[in-house]
């Protein structure tokens, strides 16, 4: 039996991009970005229902809805999860979560050199982790997810690696700087994550039977909430 090829909604928020892209029957069918400020939760829904109806698709056809789960912007991730539980919940479809920092290193994929994504996180940190090619192609953790300063991650790294995202572009001369390696910046085109590579991640994942149900499928935000650790510091005032 020939197995139907399978279509897959992707969505990203998780920066100061919004990204939507549509794989219809195994093929990508279109991708959106845009940038700046906005209602996402608006924008993502104009994006996707444009997507759906340039591809002669309805919603129900999806065979799963990938999201990126961070990290990223704390608000962006909420936007873009709860948009895809939305969905998923109502057309009983499964999801796919993807971290960003997978979803850039595979877009700097094939490399000979361990990749190393950097998200700007603000006051002076970066999220990052390291990865290396996979088996199959794919982006393979190699490291933990982490969020601290590009000083005490870079002056770590003591072979060559790969470098991509919008950490690495704020912080390349510091970078360059601390270094004990002389590392490869990637191309700034790759520096933001595209929905069209989760796209292609979720779909592998889909494939292989690797869905969630859409109330699974939750944030990595790495770093404390800006809420939540304020309401730590009060208690610890508190004591």
């Amino acid at each position: 039996m020939i197995e139907k090829p399978l279509s897959v909604l992707a969505i990203d928020s998780s920066s100061s991009w919004c990204s939507a892209a549509l794989i219809a029957g195994g093929v990508l069918a279109g991708e959106d970005m845009r940038s700046g400020a906005g209602n996402y939760s608006i924008l993502l829904l104009t994006m996707i229902d444009r997507l759906l109806r340039d591809a002669g698709l309805e919603a129900h056809d999806l065979d799963c809805i990938a999201v990126a789960q961070g990290p990223g912007s704390f608000t962006g991730l909420r936007v873009g999860i709860s948009t895809a539980q939305g969905l998923g919940f109502s057309l009983s479809k499964p999801l796919v979560g993807v971290s960003t920092l997978e979803i850039l290193a595979a877009q700097n994929m094939p490399s000979g050199l361990v990749v190393c994504p950097m998200l700007d996180a603000r006051r002076g940190q970066v999220y990052t982790c390291l990865f290396k090619q996979g088996p199959n192609g794919e982006a393979a953790a190699v490291s933990e997810e982490v969020v601290m300063c590009p000083e005490q991650w870079a002056a770590g790294l003591q072979e060559p690696v790969l470098l991509c995202g919008s950490g690495a572009r704020l912080y390349k001369d510091t970078i360059t700087r601390v270094s004990k390696a002389e590392h490869h910046f990637a191309p700034d085109m790759n520096e933001r994550p595209r929905a069209a590579m989760l796209g292609r991640i979720a779909l592998k994942r889909c494939a292989a039977g690797l869905i969630h149900p859409p109330e699974q499928v939750l944030p990595g935000y790495v770093r404390r909430p800006d809420a939540e650790r304020s309401a730590v510091q009060r208690d610890l005032r508190k004591n």
